[in-house]
């Protein structure tokens, strides 16, 4: 989360790829990371100013103009190592430039966003306080931590909706949110329900989308049946990931918590063939519909 965005210092560049009869080229100069585009005799050239997301799966990138922050028509995706289309961006015959950043949008990603009132995605220089997310949206205003030495909102020791509304302000996709009057984007503190805040309208039997993760849990067994027990932090530590090599074990040790070995006899070969890894079959990760190139984590527990 700490890595969430931020400025493109060592991100790839010198690469460039076609699409619709239009050259992409990503490089870099002394003054930042650079997209040139060009086909025939139209040519433009955007600085990419900010990145967005860890890069873990992939980067989408800003263009910035006047102060108006616009989606970068290309991404970077790990899994491949390779430039292409931004999600959604296929759809177009041209390069698209034009994509508004909505403070809802980069709220998610970077810590003290700065819109501009009356604006649709003007933003003040710099547009955000902090690169990625800071201990604050979790835990409270570090200014009333450091006045009481103690004062700081525990997730964990939370009623269960607002501990889970925490992790719903970034994981709970929905199809539409709604604020409520007189709130906005930075109205939200932690230790509040975020229903307090927006109401959030989510479709029944949602597809996997890239942060979908609470409405996918939702529709789990696994939750259905552990009720408040179970939220995200009954398997994911907020503060460290597993190494690779331990994931298998890690994860494991979470399901078998609640679960017995023998819950899974009749798939002891599967089981053996994928390391012992319980997520292999029960959290497989599949395509999400939002975005292309990529591959996410099924929090419905097929």
């Amino acid at each position: 989360m700490a890595q969430s965005s931020g400025a493109p210092a060592g991100d790839a560049a010198g690469r460039s790829f076609v699409r619709a009869g239009y050259r992409y080229r990503i490089s870099r100069d002394g003054a930042g990371l650079w997209l040139d585009l060009d086909k025939d005799s139209v040519k433009a050239r955007k600085r990419l100013s900010h990145f967005v997301g860890s890069g873990a799966m992939a980067r989408a990138y800003l263009l910035e103009a006047d102060g108006f922050l616009f989606e970068a028509p290309v991404a970077y995706y790990a899994a491949s190592r390779k430039w292409d289309l931004a999600p959604g961006y296929g759809l177009y015959t041209y390069p698209f430039l034009a994509r508004s950043i909505q403070p809802g949008c980069l709220s998610c990603h970077a810590t003290g966003v700065e819109p501009v009132p009356g604006t649709q995605s003007r933003f003040r220089s710099p547009p955000f306080h902090e690169a990625g997310i800071g201990c604050e949206r979790c835990h409270g205003p570090g200014s009333e931590h450091v006045a009481s030495r103690g004062s700081i909102v525990n997730p964990a020791k939370l009623a269960a909706d607002r501990r889970d509304s925490i992790c719903a302000q970034c994981h709970l996709q929905g199809e539409v949110r709604v604020m409520r009057p007189g709130k906005d984007w930075s109205s939200y503190q932690p230790g509040e329900r975020l229903a307090d805040t927006m109401t959030i309208f989510v479709r029944g039997g949602a597809d996997l989308k890239v942060t979908s993760h609470g409405e996918r849990l939702a529709q789990s067994a696994c939750k259905q049946a552990g009720g408040e027990r179970m939220w995200c932090g009954s398997c994911h530590d907020p503060h460290a990931l597993p190494k690779p090599a331990e994931r298998a074990a890690w994860f494991r040790s979470k399901c078998l918590a609640c679960h017995e070995t023998g819950a899974c006899r009749e798939r002891l070969a599967a089981r053996r063939n994928a390391g012992d890894d319980c997520t292999a079959c029960h959290m497989p990760k599949n395509p999400v519909v939002d975005a292309q190139h990529v591959v996410y984590t099924d929090h419905s527990i097929p």
